[in-house]
């Protein structure tokens, strides 16, 4: 298990103290990353076999959402992989190593010039095992459909946007999707569970729509190609 320590600052939270749901994302990223380098399969090592770690899914149950907190803690550990895909789990800590989150995520490898998914146990032999299920895994919820169309926006992709794989970085999409929403909404509701599945990817001089559906205590997001209208990343989220 890695652990590491993120000290909250002021611009990464709302008015209420709340921390900003893309800031989280790239916590995430931020210590998975760190580990892997660890592990040897991490970003500096692959890219020299022209490989490429490509964020596919995550699940995150909030038991509290992370507030009024001036640090976080963020556990991390590989669960291992199968033929097509490798498994990461995270936990969220507040400063009183209170759990907040449970996070599963979801990842692909793949050969960066024939775009083709590689077998992470066949690349990484000696560094990587097999997955293998736990009773307590986090499950992966089916993200529905969008039937009604509550509100949309367009946002052109900046170069700010890109990550070093030359594509929008998958916290974009978060801030994306909650654009979407009335203000009101975001003010007097917390995060209880995120499901965000991303589907495509998309480079500099783009653009993304960006449409929700909300109902109650759910939003659920689209974010399309608005040139061919592809799916790029689909998320539910449940407030409370």
């Amino acid at each position: 298990m890695f652990s590491e320590l993120y000290e909250i600052k002021y611009h990464e939270i709302y008015l209420d103290g709340i921390l900003k749901p893309a800031v989280l994302l790239e916590f995430l990223e931020d210590i998975a990353a760190k580990n892997a380098d660890d592990l040897h399969f991490g970003y500096n090592e692959i890219t020299q076999s022209n490989y490429g770690w490509f964020l596919l899914k995550y699940a995150m149950d909030f038991y509290l959402y992370p507030q009024n907190l001036k640090k976080i803690q963020i556990k991390t550990e590989p669960r291992g992989a199968n033929k097509l895909f490798a498994y990461r789990d995270f936990h969220v800590y507040d400063e009183n190593d209170n759990c907040l989150a449970k996070i599963a995520s979801t990842w692909g490898l793949v050969d960066l010039k024939t775009k083709a998914m590689i077998n992470p146990l066949e690349v990484f032999r000696n560094k990587m095992f097999p997955f293998e299920k736990k009773e307590d895994d986090l499950k992966y919820n089916k993200i529905p459909l969008i039937t009604n169309i509550s509100s949309e926006k367009k946002f052109e992709i900046r170069y700010n946007d890109i990550d070093v794989n030359e594509h929008v970085n998958n916290a974009t999409y978060l801030l994306w999707a909650f654009e979407t929403l009335p203000i009101e909404f975001i003010k007097n509701k917390k995060l209880s569970r995120l499901d965000i599945n991303y589907k495509k990817e998309i480079k500099y001089g783009g653009m993304v729509k960006s449409i929700v559906q909300i109902n109650a205590n759910n939003s659920i997001h689209n974010l399309k190609n608005d040139l061919n209208n592809e799916d790029l990343c689909i998320i539910s989220a449940e407030w409370k």
